[in-house]
């Protein structure tokens, strides 16, 4: 499969679960760890997370009900980067790339920890940064 198809298959993916994203954030309140989330001063989360949600904090201001989505959009674009990385630059044939789609797509808990303003999705991209690092380094590697 080419880079074009592969990105606008990407593209097409990445536009369904947002959606589905945004169709369930409405529906939930602020809850729980999201509230414990906003006092990133007191939680011991990874260097990167800390100082790219600390920031995101100051931008974005006091928590109301109508900033509510703009916070848990933080969990979402990390998400989003990680299945863009996997999507572009790991599956390399269509039937691959189907079967990751439906994977990703009805998968509830990437879901789940995507529309919530948590570090799991942080957690899953850093994961994805490092899992495709090694898969290609092995690959430059390994003589088979």
């Amino acid at each position: 499969m080419n880079f074009k198809n592969k990105f606008y298959f990407t593209i097409i993916n990445l536009l369904i679960f947002t959606i589905v994203s945004i169709i369930i954030s409405n529906n939930l309140t602020f809850q729980g760890d999201e509230i414990g989330t906003l006092e990133i001063e007191k939680i011991h989360k990874p260097v990167p997370y800390h100082h790219l949600i600390s920031g995101f904090i100051k931008y974005a201001g006091e928590l109301n009900p109508t900033k509510i989505f703009l916070y848990r959009s933080t969990s979402l674009v990390f998400t989003l980067i990680a299945i863009a990385m996997w999507s572009l630059f790991f599956l390399k044939e269509k039937k691959k790339i189907v079967v990751f789609s439906l994977i990703i797509l009805t998968n509830s808990l990437i879901i789940r920890e995507s529309i919530f303003f948590r570090y799991y999705s942080y957690y899953f991209l850093s994961s994805t940064i490092v899992g495709l690092f090694l898969i290609r380094l092995n690959e430059k590697t390994d003589p088979n």
